[in-house]
């Protein structure tokens, strides 16, 4: 159900925690995947600068392990990044953004 003109967008970049960052985004809807690949056994979080546009973000998580959304929360942009902090995971997991105002 993704929006078919999404591109590669802006985000941290791996700080040393195991954790490879990837982002898409139209503008209005984003998402953000974090691929933990350092070891499958261990939990970890990690959180990361996303480069977007002035506004209110709805952010949901989604485990791809489990096929499952398991959390919502709304972010506020500072200019034109927003500060995203996860979830735990011990394998992936991936957030949909989406621009509520």
């Amino acid at each position: 159900d993704l929006p078919a003109d999404l591109r590669p967008a802006m985000s941290g970049p791996d700080q040393g925690d195991g954790v490879e960052r990837y982002a898409l985004s139209n503008g209005t809807t984003s998402v953000l995947y974090f691929h933990h690949y350092d070891n499958y056994d261990t939990v970890t979080s990690c959180g990361t600068y996303f480069w977007c546009w002035p506004g209110t973000f709805k952010v949901r998580w989604y485990d791809p392990s489990s096929g499952e959304w398991i959390h919502t929360e709304t972010v506020k942009s500072f200019g034109n990044v927003i500060r995203i902090d996860s979830r735990e995971f011990t394998k992936d997991l991936a957030a949909l953004i989406t621009r509520i105002d």
